[in-house]
């Protein structure tokens, strides 16, 4: 019962930006609302706020809710199991690595179908309200800072999805290790909540080292190939850095884990 809710709320919320950024898409078009795409909805819905000084509250908001809507509704359910329940659900595994590697599938699986809803949701809200012509980005110009020039929509698609999904994981896979190592929910929630907040105004500190905040990998619209003036900061590179984002993650975890003392622990609890 609890997954439907975590479900609807998420469907919900994903309905609630797609509306949203359809509006702000028909009010930033000049009157050509004709050019507006489905792809331009995906775009500017899931890929993060622009690399500009004057990122209006909407842009990073909307993308920084989205991704904590995952760590607060879903992360935090596996996060409560080793906080709250260690001592009853740990003895059932013959080896505490097998509990970590589940819950990091469980991880996976999860952020993949959340953002696989959250596109399904806005390509079928969009498809009612503009074209599902072959191009993306007309709508803005040739004036704007970013180049769409070359970009096929489903490419755009897949690459959207790729950097918004490893993002998700590698900061899921974080935020539980860090549930382990401190034995809190609340507290691994908002230590990544604030690597969010400073990612989305890492651009007031240098373009250049945009590519180094943890979350910006997630915001495709900050990537090279579409705003030239954030230098080298590849598809590829994101990828990659959400990998050893992951990996480390998941060795860091599993060495609190295999460490933690949770009847001691438990047993500190009672007596407070």
């Amino acid at each position: 019962m609890k997954k439907r809710w975590y479900a609807i709320i998420a469907c919900g919320l994903f309905a609630l930006v797609s509306w949203s950024s359809a509006a702000m898409l028909r009010s930033s078009s000049g009157g050509h609302e004709e050019l507006i795409t489905v792809w331009d909805l995906v775009m500017i819905s899931l890929g993060g706020p622009i690399a500009q000084d004057d990122v209006s509250f909407y842009e990073w908001s909307k993308w920084l809710i989205l991704n904590l809507l995952f760590l607060v509704l879903i992360g935090n359910a596996t996060c409560s199991e080793w906080v709250e329940r260690a001592t009853f659900v740990l003895p059932r595994y013959f080896k505490r690595s097998k509990w970590w590697i589940k819950k990091v599938l469980a991880l996976g699986v999860t952020s993949f179908v959340y953002y696989f809803m959250a596109i399904c949701t806005i390509l079928v809200i969009g498809s009612s309200q503009f074209s599902w012509a072959a191009h993306l980005g007309k709508w803005q110009g040739t004036d704007g800072p970013l180049l769409f020039t070359g970009i096929h929509p489903f490419t755009m698609l897949v690459w959207v999805f790729v950097l918004c999904w490893s993002t998700c994981l590698a900061m899921a896979v974080l935020q539980l290790a860090l549930a382990v190592k401190w034995k809190s929910v609340f507290k691994p929630i908002l230590f990544i909540s604030v690597l969010y907040v400073v990612s989305c105004f890492s651009p007031l500190l240098g373009k250049q080292l945009i590519r180094w905040f943890p979350g910006n990998q997630g915001m495709f619209l900050r990537h090279t190939m579409v705003d030239p003036y954030v230098p080298s900061f590849s598809l590829s590179w994101s990828v990659f850095y959400n990998a050893i984002v992951l990996i480390l993650s998941m060795y860091m975890g599993y060495l609190y884990v295999k460490k933690a003392d949770i009847f001691g622990y438990a047993h500190k609890d009672s007596l407070q």
